[in-house]
């Protein structure tokens, strides 16, 4: 029989004794690029809410300390997540804290508080992608009636 791995710690250990607390040890150490815009939710302001989706919710936040710069947070509460959806958690800020790009939006930094992950990233005045795409889709319609219907098929 297989003996079943332990997580690791943040230095590569396997002495910790939960996943969750796996969890938050990585995540403490977890910081970007701009670790000055803030370290804690106090240090911001919520302005409003701007989305949800099935594992957080997506914030739009002044910093306090940067003349009330305007950002997204997003607050991915991990207590109740089971150890695969913890890590997935995790891997999304990993991953941003990789990307550069002009095209994509930008990752600031990332803390643990009150059993959340946050994530500051900057903030895109137009919107999401999709509905800048949906906003710009326009559908013509037939004209009603059996001969619009007969127009359509006849390519004209």
């Amino acid at each position: 029989m297989k003996k079943k791995k332990e997580p690791l710690s943040a230095d590569g250990s396997r002495s910790l004794a939960s996943p969750l607390d796996s969890v938050f040890a990585l995540a403490t150490q977890l910081d970007g690029p701009r670790t000055d815009y803030g370290r804690r939710l106090s240090d911001f302001n919520v302005v409003g809410e701007l989305g949800r989706g099935s594992f957080g919710t997506v914030f739009k936040v002044e910093a306090r300390r940067f003349h009330n710069q305007v950002f997204v947070l997003k607050c991915i509460p991990i207590n109740h997540m089971d150890q695969r959806q913890q890590r997935d958690a995790l891997r999304e800020v990993l991953i941003l804290r990789k990307l550069s790009h002009p095209n994509i939006i930008r990752y600031y930094t990332s803390f643990l508080e009150d059993g959340c992950i946050y994530i500051l990233m900057e903030y895109a005045a137009g919107g999401d992608l999709y509905s800048v795409i949906d906003s710009a889709i326009t559908i013509s319609v037939a004209p009603e009636g059996p001969e619009g219907e007969d127009e359509v098929f006849r390519g004209g």
